[in-house]
């Protein structure tokens, strides 16, 4: 899922990662915040950047849980 969400948006440095408070999320770092896709909806700002939840991360989270 990672490396399809890093392909769809040309961040290289996004990261696909899950935690028992948030749920899963995709992390983008402050300097690529301009390439954010419109369907990615923040969840948390954390000091490098900001972490987003999209329709499709749900669905897995669902899917899984």
């Amino acid at each position: 899922m990672e490396a399809g969400e890093r392909a769809r948006t040309g961040i290289a440095s996004l990261k696909v990662r899950y935690n028992r408070v948030f749920g899963y999320y995709s992390e983008i770092s402050k300097s690529n915040l301009h390439a954010m896709p419109a369907d990615y909806v923040r969840k948390q700002t954390i000091a490098g950047g900001e972490r987003y939840v999209t329709p499709a991360l749900k669905e897995y989270e669902q899917k899984v849980f």
